[in-house]
């Protein structure tokens, strides 16, 4: 099997350099470009497996590989990371609680989580709304960029101890790894510039929210009424 992810960040890596060293490898970059165009899924947007040593397809686009993809596509083909950035955003961004995430599988197709995605809950992906805090933020949605960075925070079950932050409880090192790249995206200005924290949102989150405990205070309650009876 092959992860074109991975084979994207080495691409990045060899435009870069290109860039800084004369053009010497644009070529290889234009061919690399053409074999991916031409190797796309059903949505037109690059898959998630292929078999290795060729382009033909296993598994198609999945949130957590496409907001890999998309925070660093842009450094290989502006153009193409534009166009699949907004299929991207169609296709995986949704809302849960008032609150944005991105979704493992896209839209109308259910999958569960594995090593790649992280915890999956009602649909949204860990890994995929953690990296999509870049993606979002590399093309400017800085909005939707730090509504999925605050969704992190309310359900990232983040600790704070001796002055240092850890998310999961502090039990995924490779979390904090990834959410601390994905906040390394916001300039000091847009750090400062929090999401629209009107009073319309946070109802939007606070009253399903609450809506949720009460359901299960009553249920609880009942439960302990019948035992005592």
């Amino acid at each position: 099997m092959a992860w074109p992810a991975d084979n994207l960040m080495a691409a990045a890596s060899v435009a870069n350099y290109n860039k800084l060293n004369g053009n010497k490898y644009s070529d290889f970059i234009e061919a690399w470009v053409k074999q991916v165009k031409g190797s796309l899924d059903s949505h037109g947007l690059i898959p998630h497996r292929t078999f290795s040593g060729s382009t033909e397809m296993v598994e198609g686009a999945r949130g957590s590989s496409q907001s890999l993809m998309l925070s660093v596509l842009a450094e290989v083909d502006a153009e193409m990371a534009r166009s699949h950035f907004q299929k991207y955003k169609e296709l995986f961004l949704v809302y849960r609680v008032g609150l944005p995430g991105i979704l493992e599988y896209p839209k109308g197709k259910e999958g569960s989580g594995d090593i790649d995605s992280g915890p999956v809950l009602f649909g949204v992906g860990g890994s995929a709304s953690i990296v999509g805090i870049k993606a979002f933020n590399i093309h400017g949605d800085f909005n939707t960029a730090t509504g999925i960075r605050n969704s992190v925070e309310a359900f990232g079950l983040p600790v704070s101890v001796g002055g240092k932050k850890r998310y999961l409880l502090g039990k995924m090192p490779m979390a904090d790894a990834f959410i601390a790249w994905s906040h390394a995206s916001f300039s000091p200005d847009e750090k400062m510039n929090d999401f629209d924290w009107s009073e319309s949102w946070k109802a939007k989150f606070l009253i399903p929210s609450w809506a949720v405990f009460g359901i299960l205070l009553t249920i609880l309650g009942f439960s302990f009424y019948r035992n005592r009876v």
